[in-house]
């Protein structure tokens, strides 16, 4: 039995949720010009996650090393994020047709990222830093009021 099941949450429409995922970057776009903002507050999420050593569940990308039978490409997939950084990958029940569609953008990321040159072995302190200083930014943003977000206090 799966959470959903157990907690008794009706079926989720998996066609609709993936149009909706397919589209979010273009409703960010219409609503604020850039998509940007939506990626500074992501950062700033996964930030607080890893300097609070929360233990939650945000899809992050990282190295596979055998996941769903795909290793050495980096794809992002629901994982436990703490003070250690991604610490677990959550499995996920697919059918074979979703397996086949992971495979298929496995392959098409995979090649990708050969050609852009990404290194298979980047270690945590790199992204750590890296997310250090996303966090940084994105406070900074929330915090000088550039924008507005709906319920979020902007502090000058």
């Amino acid at each position: 039995m799966d959470l959903c099941q157990w907690r008794e949450i009706p079926p989720l429409n998996k066609d609709e949720i993936s149009r909706q995922v397919k589209e979010a970057a273009y409703q960010v776009i219409e609503r604020r010009g850039a998509a940007y903002y939506a990626i500074g507050l992501a950062a700033k999420r996964i930030c607080k996650s890893i300097f609070r050593n929360e233990n939650s569940i945000l899809t992050v990308s990282g190295l596979l090393s055998g996941q769903y039978g795909i290793s050495n490409v980096c794809m992002s997939l629901p994982c436990i994020i703490n003070r250690k950084g991604r610490v677990g990958v959550l499995p996920v029940n697919v059918s074979p047709g979703e397996k086949e569609a992971l495979h298929k953008s496995a392959q098409v990321l995979g090649s990708i990222q050969k050609e852009l040159g990404c290194p298979g072995d980047i270690t945590f302190t790199t992204v750590f830093n890296l997310i250090k200083t996303l966090y940084a930014g994105a406070n900074y943003i929330l915090h000088r009021g550039f924008f507005k977000l709906p319920g979020h206090q902007n502090h000058h």
